[in-house]
């Protein structure tokens, strides 16, 4: 195969990391090497990597069915082929899947060092979780916010299916932070830690367990609303200034502010009256045609759900 540059390309590699296939795999000559990541495999990674030679030197077909794996009679050619593909994979910046720190082949040692969820805060519009840190245990090295703009009550004419997204998170010594975005009404941390095992910021089911539904509910805290409600707010805010200052009626607007800023006040969350605070402020900041803020993509998720 001759790439754009006139070189030949003497390989190719597949990474798809998700559920059953849960693997990435390398094809050059006559060999094929794949790694494994499901848990359901077993032991380590490197246990988990299979080798086979799918044609012989003379071209002639030798075990294109995959049935025998032949990683102990070639071990240079298994170590030759691991290494590019690593290569391949980190050049290519494909995410890897998270390490299961109660699945298969995890030894006491390494579930030992997993860092424990301390506590959740938050305070306006920043939220935060607390980990275990030193004695023995793994740094957080990657970390995400994973955030819902439309539970149930929102999406009631679309089959209550939910959209999460990511947002970036700062990781600091025992602590990851994250800023929640204009009208988030739920949210968790995803991290990641040095062994590459996965710390969710609360306790969540497996994807089989829930029959791969991953929906609000599930979170007993999801720093629910009030950070959420905050920074739309303050989105809020920045669109009426915006306008005034545009010549535009904002009448509206203010009148969802004073209804929002009520929400956030309460002692106790409603989701009726929260989820239509968060409504009613979407709506109002997009009359705001003048201003950059009706244009925020957070508000424009769903345009053509009149229930968002």
């Amino acid at each position: 195969m001759i790439q754009a540059d006139g070189l030949e390309r003497e390989s190719l590699f597949w990474h798809y990391p998700w559920d059953a296939h849960m693997s990435s795999a390398i094809r050059k000559g006559d060999w094929k090497l794949i790694r494994n990541y499901g848990g359901w495999m077993g032991g380590n990674s490197e246990e988990n990597v299979q080798l086979f030679r799918l044609y012989n030197a003379d071209g002639s077909a030798n075990d294109l069915g995959e049935a025998k794996e032949v990683s102990k009679q070639f071990p240079e050619v298994r170590a030759s082929m691991l290494a590019e593909l690593d290569r391949l994979v980190a050049e290519s910046g494909a995410p890897l899947p998270f390490r299961n720190p109660h699945g298969q082949g995890v030894s006491g040692a390494d579930a030992a060092s997993v860092p424990a969820v301390m506590e959740l805060g938050s305070e306006e519009d920043r939220v935060w979780v607390s980990v275990e840190s030193g004695s023995g245990k793994s740094a957080i090295v990657e970390a995400q916010l994973l955030y819902t703009l439309n539970p149930k009550l929102f999406d009631s004419t679309r089959g209550g299916r939910e959209e999460w997204f990511a947002a970036p998170a700062t990781i600091g010594k025992g602590r990851v932070e994250a800023t929640m975005p204009p009208g988030a009404t739920h949210a968790a941390f995803c991290m990641r830690d040095a062994n590459g095992f996965l710390i969710n910021s609360e306790p969540m089911p497996s994807f089989r367990e829930i029959k791969y539904r991953a929906d609000s509910p599930l979170l007993k805290d999801g720093y629910a609303y009030k950070p959420g409600l905050f920074a739309l707010i303050q989105l809020g805010q920045q669109a009426r200034a915006a306008a005034t200052q545009a010549g535009q009626q904002t009448s509206v607007l203010s009148a969802a502010l004073a209804v929002a800023k009520n929400q956030y006040a309460a002692t106790t969350i409603e989701e009726k009256p929260m989820c239509d605070a968060i409504r009613a402020m979407r709506a109002a900041i997009r009359k705001q045609k003048g201003a950059p803020e009706a244009k925020h993509p957070l508000i424009n998720r769903f345009p053509t759900d009149p229930l968002f």
